[in-house]
């Protein structure tokens, strides 16, 4: 993600929110207090996990792994993809504006 949509989606969230605070201030307050209950619940139970030493229940943030895809199918699943990016012109443009967008961030 780029910092600048970042930063307006940033603008734009505190944007609404004062709205709504100016607009409907009990509305506000209710969702602020639902936000703050739930954040403390996770952080209580994750510190109380950590200092009990029982990080089993928490799982790893993993992408998961494939098992059994031996190399000849995953040349094969490249050679798919390759084969469908150069016959869909569509696809080809994308990936083009992605892989010129890559240089320019690389490059800064």
């Amino acid at each position: 993600m780029k910092w600048s949509t970042f930063l307006a989606g940033s603008i734009i969230g505190a944007t609404a929110a004062s709205v709504l605070a100016k607009k409907k201030p009990e509305m506000f307050a209710t969702a602020t207090q639902a936000v703050q209950q739930m954040c403390s619940g996770v952080k209580n139970n994750l510190l109380g996990k950590m200092l009990s030493g029982s990080m089993a229940g928490v799982k790893e943030m993993k992408s998961p792994k494939q098992e059994g895809v031996s190399a000849e199918q995953s040349k094969k699943d490249w050679e798919q993809i390759e084969w469908l990016a150069e016959n869909d012109p569509a696809a080809k443009r994308e990936i083009e504006n992605i892989m010129s967008s890559q240089k320019e961030t690389r490059a800064h």
